[in-house]
């Protein structure tokens, strides 16, 4: 470990006196930086969308019970928190 720590810090010195290496190895740096923070957005973004689509697939099935057992869609819009007319969608789609 000791080796390949003073093999790290010879190259570092080694850019450190080139300024081509250096602005080199900045510009790498920052592109790995901006690839890490996409794919982390991307990760948190795919994350949100999946929670959404979990509470709609919810939703669906709590109004197609709901209306199964004879309760009114205006009923199960206020049980549900859900606009009247998006109730209603989700009745038409069965």
């Amino acid at each position: 470990m000791d080796r390949a720590i003073a093999k790290a810090q010879a190259r570092m010195a080694l850019v450190l006196r080139n300024e081509d290496a250096l602005h080199a190895y900045q510009m790498r740096e920052m592109a790995l930086s901006d690839y890490t923070g996409g794919i982390n957005h991307a990760r948190r973004e795919g994350m949100a969308i999946g929670e959404q689509r979990g509470e709609e697939k919810t939703y669906h099935a709590i109004v197609r019970n709901a209306a199964g057992k004879g309760i009114p869609a205006e009923s199960i819009s206020e049980l549900t928190g859900l606009p009247a007319e998006k109730v209603r969608d989700i009745l038409k789609m069965q």
